[in-house]
């Protein structure tokens, strides 16, 4: 919606989704369009999982503080283009955070009113109007698009004007208030012990040894004492008598031996 009321085409535009109903905002980002000062917050029911309700509002809180504000005006918006009632549990979340104080300053806004015409539509405006007569809301302003439906805008600003606006100091006031009360309650508890029994599944690791047989090889020395033969070579000296002849040179002149 934020897109759709700008001053001019030039001024910055927060992030939009592709139709689909995904949540797109996660941080709130403060703007200037012609509402005055908008903070732009995420959503109580963020589809992505990034958050919780709780974590929603306390970055709400956070923007709130970062902007500066002193006085504060809440625009609650429920998309008709949904078959699901958010209005309730969003309302319901906006008081746990911030107290019933501030639903005096809240305006209910009926968006995509265009996606759903006719008797679907209205049906769904009636639920609306029922969760807000239950919670003593009155400020319902249909709002069409895509483009900007000047008819919408100006009930939206007239609603606006309508509903007075919660100071920051009634907010501190109130949950400093709840703060003690909470104290007091849990001090006046009485401490109650129950027991309960109950089966669960569980598993576990047990330990245990399983003997299986097998077959193991393994080298093993054994001594042995083996016979055998053994042929043994020895050199020895033998004395033997052997015939020597023995030649010689006789001169046959003298008679004598030469050699």
């Amino acid at each position: 919606m934020v897109c759709q009321v700008r001053q001019s085409l030039a001024d910055p535009c927060p992030a939009v989704g592709d139709g689909r109903g995904d949540s797109v905002t996660e941080w709130p980002e403060l703007f200037f369009c012609r509402l005055g000062l908008v903070l732009d917050c995420p959503g109580y029911d963020d589809n992505q999982l990034r958050f919780t309700a709780r974590e929603a509002a306390q970055r709400v809180a956070m923007g709130v503080a970062g902007a500066g504000a002193t006085q504060l005006k809440f625009l609650v918006f429920d998309s008709v283009a949904n078959d699901l009632m958010r209005l309730r549990p969003t309302l319901a979340e906006l008081q746990a955070s911030f107290g019933s104080c501030i639903m005096d300053s809240v305006v209910v806004v009926a968006s995509k009113m265009n996606e759903k015409p006719g008797e679907t539509g209205e049906k769904k405006l009636r639920g609306m109007k029922q969760v807000m007569a239950e919670q003593g809301l009155s400020e319902l302003v249909p709002w069409y698009g895509p483009a900007l439906n000047e008819s919408s805008l100006s009930q939206l600003q007239e609603a606006l004007g309508r509903v007075p606006s919660v100071s920051i100091a009634e907010l501190d006031g109130l949950w400093a208030r709840q703060q003690r009360r909470a104290a007091e309650l849990h001090g006046a508890q009485v401490p109650h012990v129950e027991h309960v029994s109950f089966e669960v599944e569980q598993n576990r690791t047990e330990e245990r040894q399983v003997h299986e047989p097998y077959n193991h090889t393994w080298p093993e020395i054994v001594s042995e004492t083996e016979w055998f033969q053994r042929q043994k070579c020895e050199t020895k000296q033998v004395a033997q008598q052997v015939k020597l002849n023995k030649c010689r040179v006789v001169d046959t002149e003298t008679g004598q031996t030469v050699g």
